[in-house]
């Protein structure tokens, strides 16, 4: 069980029991994948581009990134196969995170998240959840989100003044990730 941002207790769905995972490991990778970009010319250092950054992964070979038509993933936005390095997205999803729509960007870095951290656990891993019961650090989903906000919304750029609208704006997530990723920054006294 855990709280959300007023308090109250909720349950967390948990999917697919993988090897545990704490934050600070998951920050560690994303900050590391961060620090590879940095050396591009075209990074943006707060806006990840992300649409583009799995488009480069895809033209020299280190994913397999395909677009597909709503029909073909009709439950699901994109769906990861880690141990193939290869994710599927639907059309849509890509053209808005190509876009700038948050929800579609954070899709998209959770996807990269199952290539990078789930590799050789399972055969795939969707946008979905199902009821579960183990720690939510061995939880694949929540690895995956993990990863996705800590990418997307770099610690060590996160000043001590900002709020979640600030860090919304500037990284492009919606507002109520970066409240989430706020609260658990302050939580850790990294703000």
């Amino acid at each position: 069980m855990t709280e959300n941002r007023n308090g109250r207790s909720k349950h967390r769905k948990l999917c697919n029991k993988v090897p545990r995972l704490e934050i600070a490991e998951i920050r560690q990778l994303a900050h590391g994948v961060r620090d590879i970009l940095s050396s591009f010319p075209r990074f943006n250092k707060t806006e990840v581009p992300i649409a583009e950054l799995l488009d480069r992964l895809r033209d020299t070979g280190q994913i397999e990134f395909q677009l597909v038509e709503q029909h073909e993933l009709p439950n699901e936005y994109a769906v990861s196969y880690p141990d193939k390095k290869c994710i599927k997205c639907r059309e849509t999803v890509y053209n808005n995170a190509l876009a700038g729509q948050a929800r579609d960007r954070f899709t998209l870095a959770h996807e990269l998240g199952h290539i990078l951290l789930h590799q050789n656990i399972n055969p795939m891993f969707a946008r979905s959840q199902s009821v579960s019961f183990h720690h939510f650090t061995e939880d694949a989903e929540w690895q995956a989100n993990a990863f996705a906000s800590e990418f997307l919304v770099d610690s060590r750029m996160v000043e001590s003044s900002m709020t979640p609208r600030d860090i919304s704006k500037l990284f492009g997530v919606s507002f109520e990730a970066a409240g989430y990723i706020y609260d658990r920054f302050k939580k850790e006294n990294l703000i």
